[in-house]
C-alpha cells in the first residue's frame, strides 16, 4: 500500500498484481490483475501489454524473480532474473556466498530425512533447517535436539515447493540487519538495525529499531561484507534487506534480498533517516535522480508487529484513546478487522498490525513499543 499511494501521490499510473483480488492494494491502484506474483511468464504478459515503465516489489521476496524476468526483457531498471534467483532461493545464495568466501554459516543441502540426520553429524548441533524459497520466515526452525529433526522436516515439506531443503550451522551472537541501497554496483547507503525475533524454534523477526549503536570500524567491516556479499549474488541495482549476526569473529550474513525490507522498516527507516525509502524506491525503479539526502540529526525509533494470542476470528481490535495523546506513537494500524480470521502468530503473514513509535533511544522506544503492546485490547474466538 505506502507504495501504490505514494507512485499514485506522484502523477503515476499503478497497476497491482495479487493472486487474490480481495488484497488491499488491487483496490487502491489504477488497474488490478489478478495474476499470481510468482507467474513471472503471466507477469511478463501484463508489463508487456501495459507497457510499463518501471516494475518493483516492496517488502516480499516471492516476487522478486517476476521483477527481475521484467526487468531483463523490457530493459527496465532493477535486479536482473539472475540476482533475483540468487537472492530469493537460499540454496542457490547459500552456495554462492560459500564458493565466493562471503562469511556466512556453513550448510549442507539435502532431500531426505537420512540426509539430513548425516548432515546434522556433520554440521554439529545447533543447525537451522530452511526450505529454498519462502517469505515471512515460513519453512524455518531452529533444531537444538536431534529429536526435533522429523517435526522440522515435516513442517518444511508441507509448506516447501522444491524438494531441496537446507541445514546451516546455527551461529552464536548477537542478530540484527540492514537497509541499503544499491545503484550500477555501487552501495549507496547501508543503515544497520536493531531486530527482534521470537524465540526458538522459529526465529521471526517482528519488530526492529534504529539505531544500532555500533563503532567506526564495526561500520565499515559491515559494509564491506554487504559490498562483497552483494557483488557474489550479483546484486547491481536494487534496494537491499539485509539479515546478518555479529559473532565473536566478526559479521556474518544470513540472507540477502533484493528489496526494501518489511516489519515497519520503510517506515522506520525513513524516519530515522529522512531519506524517504519508499519514493526512492519507485523513483530508481523508473530511472529518474535518486534524493539520498539525509538529514543531519536522527531520531531514534522502533516498530513492533502486533499477533494474534490464538487462532480464531477476531471479534475486537482496539487501541486505548489516551495513547493518541503521546506524541511518541506515530501509528498503531491494523491489517485484519473484526470478523477476520486470524492464526497464532508464527511467519510474519500472521500479523494482524503494526507499531511505529519514536522516542530519544532506541531501547526507549522499543520499551514503548511493548507498552503499547500490553494495552492494546484484542479478542480473538476460537472457531467451532
Amino acid at each position: 500500500m505506502p507504495a501504490i499511494v505514494k507512485a499514485k501521490e506522484k502523477g503515476y499510473r499503478v497497476i497491482a498484481t495479487s493472486y487474490s483480488s480481495d488484497d488491499i492494494g488491487m483496490s487502491a491502484a489504477d488497474i488490478a490483475l489478478t495474476i499470481d506474483t510468482t507467474d513471472t511468464d503471466k507477469t511478463l504478459e501484463a508489463a508487456q501489454a501495459h507497457k510499463i515503465d518501471a516494475i518493483m516489489t516492496m517488502a516480499t521476496d516471492v516476487a522478486i524473480p517476476s521483477v527481475g524476468k521484467v526487468v531483463d526483457e523490457l530493459g527496465l531498471v532493477g535486479p536482473s532474473f539472475h540476482a533475483a534467483l540468487f537472492s530469493t532461493n537460499k540454496i542457490m545464495m547459500k552456495k554462492r556466498m560459500l564458493e565466493r568466501g562471503v562469511p556466512t554459516a556453513n550448510a549442507i543441502f539435502f532431500k531426505t530425512l537420512s540426509e539430513a540426520r548425516d548432515g546434522i553429524q556433520a554440521l554439529g548441533l545447533p543447525v537451522i533447517l530452511k526450505i529454498a524459497t519462502s517469505s515471512g520466515s515460513r519453512g524455518i526452525t531452529k533444531i537444538d535436539f536431534i529429536s526435533q529433526l522429523e517435526d522440522a522436516f515435516n513442517y518444511a515439506r508441507a509448506v516447501s515447493k522444491s524438494n531441496v531443503f537446507l541445514l546451516e550451522k546455527f551461529m552464536e551472537g548477537l542478530e540484527f540487519g540492514a537497509q541499503g541501497l544499491v545503484f550500477e554496483g555501487e552501495l549507496k547507503f547501508l543503515i544497520p538495525h536493531n531486530d527482534t525475533v521470537t524465540p526458538p524454534p522459529y526465529l521471526t523477526p517482528i519488530g526492529h529499531s534504529y539505531p544500532m549503536e555500533l563503532n567506526e570500524d564495526t561500520k565499515r567491516e559491515i559494509f564491506n561484507v554487504v559490498t562483497n556479499s552483494i557483488k557474489a549474488l550479483e546484486i547491481k541495482t536494487s534496494m537491499l534487506n539485509i539479515d546478518m549476526i555479529m559473532t565473536s569473529s566478526g559479521p556474518k550474513v544470513i540472507e540477502i534480498g533484493a528489496r526494501m525490507g518489511a516489519t515497519c522498516l520503510p517506515e522506520l527507516t525513513t524516519i530515522y533517516t529522512g531519506i524517504d525509502i519508499v519514493d526512492v524506491a519507485i523513483e530508481m525503479a523508473m530511472g529518474n535522480e535518486l534524493n539520498l539526502q539525509e538529514k543531519e540529526k536522527r531520531q531514534p525509533c522502533a516498530g513492533l508487529l502486533i499477533r494474534s494470542p490464538k487462532t480464531g476470528i477476531l471479534k475486537a481490535s482496539e487501541v486505548p484513546q489516551d495513547l493518541f495523546q503521546d506524541p511518541r506513537l506515530v501509528a498503531v494500524r491494523w491489517d485484519k478487522k473484526y470478523g477476520d480470521r486470524v492464526r497464532e502468530f508464527r511467519v510474519g503473514s500472521d500479523r494482524i498490525g503494526e507499531i511505529v513509535v519514536v522516542s530519544s533511544s532506541w531501547q526507549k522506544a522499543e520499551r514503548f513499543c511493548r507498552a503499547i503492546e500490553n494495552r492494546l485490547i484484542i479478542k480473538v474466538d476460537e472457531e467451532v
